[in-house]
C-alpha cells in the first residue's frame, strides 16, 4: 500500500518546519509498512486548496496511485468544513483511507469518527475566523500601553525637529538635508510629514 504523507507550513520563515509533521508521518507509516511519498506545501493557508503539493497529491489519488492520505493533523489539510467534508468524501468514493495522525482514534470510515471530524473541523474553522478580531484586539491593547507595532522604525534618531532643522540648514534642498543627515530623500520627506 502506498501512502501519502502531507504537510504544511504556513510561512517559509525557519519559524515553521514541516519536518516535525513528517518525522511522526514517516514513524507510523513505517510502523504500518506502507510505502510513502512526501507532499510538503511551504507558506500556503489551509484556508483554500489550492497548494501545489495538494493538488499533486490528490491528482495521484485519482489516478488510484495513492491508497492512504495522511496528514499530522486536521489542520494541515483543511481549515474550513466545506473543503474537508469534500475531500473526505471523495477519498471515500475512491476508497482512499485520509488519516490525521493526531485523530486517527476516530476513525473517518465509521459514522462517529466522521461526527468527530466534522466538530474538528467546525472548530478549526470557527477558530480561524475569529483570528483577526484577536489580532486587532491584541494590537489595541499594545498600543493603549504605548508599544509600537510593526517593523521597528528605520532611522530613529531622525525626529520631526531634527529633519527641519536639516532642511532649514541646506536652505529648503531636500537631497542635500538628505545627504547630510546620510538618509533617503524619502525618508526626509516622511519624517517632514
Amino acid at each position: 500500500m502506498k501512502a501519502a504523507l502531507y504537510a504544511r507550513v504556513s510561512t517559509r520563515d525557519k519559524e515553521q518546519d514541516p519536518e516535525t509533521q513528517l518525522i511522526a508521518l514517516r514513524a507510523y507509516a513505517e510502523e504500518q509498512g506502507w510505502a510513502t511519498q512526501e507532499f510538503v506545501d511551504h507558506g500556503f493557508s489551509g484556508k483554500s486548496l489550492r497548494r501545489p503539493e495538494w493538488q499533486k497529491m490528490m491528482d495521484l489519488v485519482r489516478r488510484g496511485r495513492l491508497k492512504v492520505v495522511m496528514v499530522w493533523h486536521l489542520d494541515r489539510a483543511f481549515r474550513n468544513v466545506l473543503d474537508g467534508l469534500t475531500v473526505m468524501r471523495e477519498l471515500e468514493m475512491l476508497d482512499v483511507r485520509f488519516l490525521p495522525l493526531e485523530q486517527r482514534t476516530w476513525d473517518t470510515s465509521t459514522p462517529t469518527g466522521k461526527l468527530f471530524i466534522t466538530f474538528l473541523l467546525m472548530m478549526g474553522e470557527l477558530m480561524t475566523s475569529e483570528l483577526p478580531a484577536k489580532i486587532k484586539a491584541g494590537q489595541a491593547r499594545a498600543r493603549a500601553q504605548g508599544k509600537t507595532i510593526g517593523r521597528p522604525r528605520k532611522y530613529p534618531h531622525i525626529t520631526q525637529t531634527v529633519a527641519r532643522e536639516a532642511m532649514v540648514a541646506s536652505e529648503g534642498n531636500t537631497k542635500a538635508a538628505a545627504a547630510a543627515l546620510g538618509i533617503p530623500a524619502s525618508t526626509l520627506r516622511d519624517r517632514l510629514r
